[in-house]
């Protein structure tokens, strides 16, 4: 049955937008024939509200975002603007949302029609600094698709965990069997030669009383975890930890029990 899931033909790769279940539907970018089940809130943001950070999801899908991330960080030399070729209203529209937020300067922008100005005083706070290089790795959103279905075998799907401003660089990604109505299949199987993600994982899983055969293939490196060798893999500081979040987390939209 876990081989079967994993032939799933559902891509999330294409157009992926991390999202809060209050703002968009994500039926619109799935294959046909293929529906959203839940939509899993941002778990372990660090001293970020998930409503701050859901607000700022969308930016993830501009292709431009990487470089204006960075344009900030670098800022510019006391008396001197870094130039970062980016879509202006996309800037303009992050930089207000970030200013009212109390992460950035709006002083510190200058808009041209090719792009922006960064000044060298855009960061308001350490904390605004974090957010933007990614400092706080427990953020993560995922998103439980299932196959439209009447009748015939339960229905396959696939669940996605990534970055939110990096659509494309998964922290993990895995097929799930849906059983019935929401409920998925869970965790994890070792498969590994390393084995150190995996002995966590499968500990977290004999903890929760979830049996072999419902346990879902997750392939585990020394840099991170994907089911997918042309994914980016991106490390895990403590994978039970993500783990129990990710579970506990999933409480209030079906079954998700994953990692």
């Amino acid at each position: 049955m876990v081989a079967e899931s994993r032939r799933c033909p559902v891509d999330l790769n294409q157009g992926f937008v991390a999202v809060s279940p209050e703002s968009v539907s994500a039926d619109a970018w799935l294959p046909e024939g293929y529906q959203t089940v839940a939509i899993h809130e941002f778990v372990g943001v660090k001293g970020l509200l998930p409503d701050l950070v859901a607000r700022f999801a969308k930016f993830a899908a501009r292709p431009d975002w990487r470089r204006l991330r960075r344009a900030i960080l670098r800022r510019g030399r006391p008396g001197h603007r870094f130039f970062c070729d980016v879509d202006r209203e996309c800037a303009k529209e992050f930089v207000r949302l970030a200013s009212g937020s109390g992460l950035l300067n709006p002083d510190a922008f200058r808009f041209s029609a090719s792009g922006v100005y960064v000044g060298p005083n855009a960061l308001v706070s350490k904390e605004a600094a974090h957010f933007l290089t990614g400092d706080w790795l427990e953020l993560f959103a995922a998103i439980q698709v299932e196959r439209v279905q009447a009748d015939g075998p339960p229905p396959l799907g696939r669940v996605t965990i990534c970055r939110p401003w990096s659509p494309g660089v998964h922290l993990c990604e895995f097929d799930v069997l849906v059983r019935s109505g929401r409920s998925v299949l869970a965790v994890v199987e070792a498969k590994s030669s390393r084995g150190g993600f995996n002995k966590e994982a499968l500990k977290l899983a004999e903890e929760m009383g979830i049996p072999p055969e419902r346990r879902i293939l997750l392939r585990a490196t020394s840099s991170g975890v994907c089911v997918r060798p042309d994914s980016t893999l991106v490390g895990i500081s403590s994978f039970s930890d993500y783990l129990r979040r990710v579970v506990s987390n999933a409480g209030g939209c079906g079954s998700l029990m994953a990692h």
